[in-house]
Parts: structure tokens; sequence; C-alpha cells
């Protein structure tokens, strides 16, 4: 297996394999073999600009194309204040100790 991520410029992380690299805490390390990778979802949600945070979600989809067709769409009908969170969902907590 092989990955590459930019999560923000500090944060990078390359899988290759077992191994995996990152620029925050713990830089190099062996994923156990039983390690699953997150699955990525991007959440259409409402954002307040006054109080800088998320109003509430409007869908989830598990492709960025179809997330921002149902942002433009919305944008369309007048919504203006209209985002797109992306979320990592680990099925368990061991495997997102790596990861955080």
């Amino acid at each position: 297996m092989f990955e590459f991520e930019v999560q923000t410029p500090p944060h990078v992380r390359l899988r290759i394999g077992r191994l995996h690299f990152r620029t925050w805490r713990s830089h190099i390390m062996v994923l156990p073999k039983w390690h699953r990778s997150p699955e990525l979802i991007y959440a259409v949600e409402l954002y307040d600009e006054a109080e800088e945070r998320s109003c509430g979600q409007i869908g989830a989809f598990f492709s960025q194309e179809e997330a921002e067709a149902c942002r433009a769409q919305l944008v369309s009908e007048g919504r203006t204040n209209v985002v797109i969170n992306m979320i990592a969902v680990y099925a368990r907590v061991r495997d997102w100790q790596f990861d955080r």
C-alpha cells in the first residue's frame, strides 16, 4: 500500500506498506498488521461566520466530487454559508491512536 496525504502544510503523512512516516509526533513507525486506515467522508455543513463554528450537517458523502455537487446546488439555491468538512472515520480506537 502506498498513501500520501497533506492534511495541512505542517502535517504531511506518507505510508508505504507498514512503514508510516509523518511530520508530527512519532515521525517514523511500523504499523501493526491489524491496523486499518480510516475512511474519509466529506460532510456538507452550514457555517456561522459570526461565531466561527458549524451549525449543523446537511449531508455526508464518500467522495469529494459528490460533496462539491451538493454544495454547488445549495449555493445556487441561495445558501451562502455552506462548507465542506473532511472527516476521518475509524473502525477502532486503537487504529485512531496512530493518527492522532
